[in-house]
């Protein structure tokens, strides 16, 4: 019986999920595309920004000079290093 309930929510939500406003992701590719980023931001009036990388990159500082350029366009509030 459970089975057939998880079965209908399933078909269910397949169905509802097609008409709902999904938003398409925007794919910058190519050389210098993150260098883009933080204009793309600023355009589209996103102020919230959440960085996922890990240990590697961190200690390389490969992530260290996009952040510093998108603290000048996007409000700094908080960093959260584990």
């Amino acid at each position: 019986m459970y089975s057939l309930y998880c079965r209908t929510y399933q078909f269910s939500y397949k169905t509802v999920a097609q008409f709902l406003p999904w938003r398409h992701p925007l794919l910058l590719e190519g050389e210098n595309s993150l260098a883009e980023l933080p204009t793309l931001l600023q355009r589209q009036s996103i102020g919230n920004v959440l960085i996922v990388t890990d240990e590697g990159i961190s200690q390389l500082g490969l992530m260290d000079p996009w952040i510093v350029h998108i603290k000048k366009r996007i409000p700094f509030t908080q960093s959260l290093e584990c």
